[in-house]
């Protein structure tokens, strides 16, 4: 819809001042670089986060309506997520990617989370021992897991066991820190 009523204003700059006059290319219209890629920043010039996670309760029998939602899986499955996360992007300071033993050319993902992060996780774990967790990547059902146990307060680093294809595991990798700043600005820099 914003980018129809870009497109819209656009159109009717070049129809009162002349092509010539606005240096714009498609590609800045459409928000993609050189190679005709999608940009990180959006239109206004600020950075949007991408691959995004958020971690919910997978529940089971649906009973809140106003706080469950049903999500639909890659295979065409329907769950029920509770849409109240519990870790996200913004307590996700860093992600290594670690090569799974068992299948080549995908991985397992290793958080290093931030002090709030910690505690929520701890706070997620020992509210839904045994249950699955659903990771939501920018809104949507990537995959289910079990998290591990934090059992000791100076640990900085979490596993979430794969399977994560390479592409997905590069771009959280890629975008995680980037995703942390926009979620946790800095206060002196508003200054």
């Amino acid at each position: 819809m914003l980018r129809t009523m870009k497109l819209l204003a656009i159109f009717a700059a070049f129809a009162v001042a002349g092509c010539e006059s606005l240096n714009l290319t498609w590609d800045d219209v459409l928000g993609r670089d050189k190679n005709g890629n999608t940009t990180v920043e959006s239109a206004t010039g600020k950075y949007e986060p991408k691959y995004a996670m958020t971690f919910h309760q997978v529940v089971e029998y649906p009973r809140a309506e106003a706080i469950e939602k049903e999500v639909v899986t890659f295979d065409g499955k329907k769950l029920y997520v509770n849409t109240n996360f519990f870790v996200s992007s913004r307590e996700v300071i860093k992600v290594k990617m670690i090569e799974r033993k068992d299948q080549k050319d995908f991985y397992d993902l290793s958080l290093n989370l931030s002090r709030r992060g910690k505690m929520r996780w701890m706070n997620m774990v020992v509210n839904f021992r045994n249950c699955e967790i659903a990771i939501m990547l920018d809104g949507m059902y990537y995959r289910s897991f079990t998290p591990e146990v934090i059992t000791d307060e100076d640990t900085e680093w979490v596993l979430v066991p794969g399977p994560f294809d390479p592409v997905t595991a590069k771009g959280i990798v890629k975008y995680a820190e980037k995703n942390y700043d926009y979620y946790n600005p800095d206060s002196r820099k508003s200054f």
